[in-house]
């Protein structure tokens, strides 16, 4: 999240919103679909940790 704000900002500043949007979901989608044929733990943490970011969900659901 560090990282991606002042990256989207820039892009959005100069593509546009919805090119900017595109190039996220074929990001996120192709993370998710190395994510389905990996054989082992590691391809799994870089595909869905790295490509589509780290969720804090403890803090989503408590809300603290």
């Amino acid at each position: 999240m560090v990282i991606s704000g002042p990256l989207s900002s820039a892009l959005i500043h100069h593509l546009g919103n919805r090119v900017t949007m595109f190039i996220g979901g074929i990001i996120a989608s192709s993370g998710l679909f190395i994510c389905a044929f990996a054989n082992d733990i590691y391809t799994v943490i870089i595909a869905f940790g790295v490509v589509n970011g780290k969720y804090d969900y403890d803090k989503i659901y408590y809300n603290y």
